[in-house]
């Protein structure tokens, strides 16, 4: 059996919110900043994290999310405070390049120096999110 999926600040994730800003689903790579339980809350954290998909400016974002549920590959939690869903999954390629191809073109560009994806992403995770 696989260990649950845990957020870890610094990493960056693939983000998709039911529903998103219209009828459809919001898709974003974000970075976790930071993951604070609420005390005497089970299942219920507030989440702190770089959206790379929102407007320069009002990146940096904070959900209350109750967890619904946490396996190994994914989390499913409900925002708190309105009617909407999230699943939060590790950033893979497909969707860097379905949700934010320029993302993976700067992956690409690393990959080439490094000649792993892995290498790559280990690389990228250390890069601070840009917020001008």
């Amino acid at each position: 059996m696989s260990e649950r999926m845990t957020l870890v600040p610094g990493q960056w994730y693939a983000w998709t919110m039911f529903p998103g800003y219209g009828p459809s689903p919001y898709h974003s790579p974000i970075r976790v900043q930071h993951v604070t339980p609420v005390a005497g809350r089970s299942r219920l954290y507030d989440l702190e994290f770089f959206n790379m998909g929102y407007a320069a400016g009002v990146q940096n974002m904070q959900y209350r999310l109750k967890t619904l549920r946490r396996e190994a590959g994914y989390i499913l939690a409900a925002d708190y405070e309105s009617e909407r869903s999230v699943a939060i999954v590790n950033l893979e390629p497909l969707f860097l390049l379905s949700h934010a191809p320029q993302v993976m073109d700067r992956i690409e560009r690393l990959m080439a120096q490094t000649g792993s994806f892995f290498d790559a992403m280990d690389i990228f995770n250390g890069f601070a999110p840009v917020t001008e």
